[in-house]
């Protein structure tokens, strides 16, 4: 099992890894406006972040191509080719909101975490890890089912 220290060495270090995949392809990123970006996460900024201003939003068209859209609170969410999120990172004192957790996670967060705010969420095949304000990670299996707390 990764302790919290390590789990977050290798978030900074696949997010890293990540920002440095789209320099390397710095012809090839692209600011773009809101609609052009994929209908589905244009549903998905209007739905959770209605009223948040977008500060940049970027297509990158490495070889994992995606978007990535910097919110003028600091928030940053990543998207796949397709629109759908990867990433939602929020700025020191922010909080995502809760109706971007999907149904399952809100009830778990609802019953074992009331007090906290999510201020971190990743996706993958795999499955989910939701980051709190209290530096718990919490991890979840690809169908939301509870795995860890770290």
């Amino acid at each position: 099992m990764l302790k919290r220290k390590e789990m977050r060495k290798l978030i900074v270090t696949i997010l890293a890894v990540i920002a440095i995949i789209c320099a390397s392809f710095a012809g090839h990123n692209n600011t773009i406006s809101y609609d052009q970006l994929p209908i589905d996460a244009q549903e998905f900024i209007s739905h959770h972040f209605n009223g948040v201003e977008i500060d940049k939003a970027t297509h990158c068209s490495s070889p994992e191509s995606g978007y990535q859209v910097l919110f003028d609170n600091g928030t940053m969410v990543t998207f796949n080719s397709e629109g759908r999120w990867l990433t939602i990172h929020c700025a020191t004192g922010s909080h995502i909101p809760m109706t971007s957790l999907p149904a399952q996670l809100r009830d778990f967060m609802a019953q074992h975490h009331p007090e906290q705010s999510v201020v971190g969420m990743e996706h993958n095949a795999e499955g989910y890890l939701v980051y709190l304000s209290n530096n718990t990670t919490l991890q979840f299996d690809k169908f939301m089912h509870f795995v860890k707390e770290g």
